[in-house]
């Protein structure tokens, strides 16, 4: 969790991150009836996956790092996590 700043920043889209790297996807998901980002990225020998949550003052973000030999195995409890979060 990290408080939003305040004033503006300049950063890249997550558009413009996805098209700076190779093999990633960006998309969005529900987290406790809250719209989350989430960018994916699989290379050669490990995936990640980022939720970032932008709740009230806050922003909540939660990592999924795995060999990728065992995304099939461990996405779907990620996923489960995510679901199971309770952000007041």
């Amino acid at each position: 969790m990290q408080q939003k700043s305040k004033g503006t920043l300049n950063l890249p889209s997550t558009n413009t991150i996805v098209t700076n790297t190779s093999n990633s996807s960006v998309a969005s998901t529900s987290v406790n009836n809250i719209t989350a980002t989430q960018i994916g990225s699989f290379g050669t020998n490990i995936a990640t996956k980022y939720t970032v949550i932008d709740k009230n003052n806050f922003y909540y973000m939660v990592t999924y790092i795995a060999p990728v030999s065992a995304v099939n195995q461990t996405g779907k409890t990620y996923n489960s996590i995510l679901a199971s979060l309770k952000l007041n």
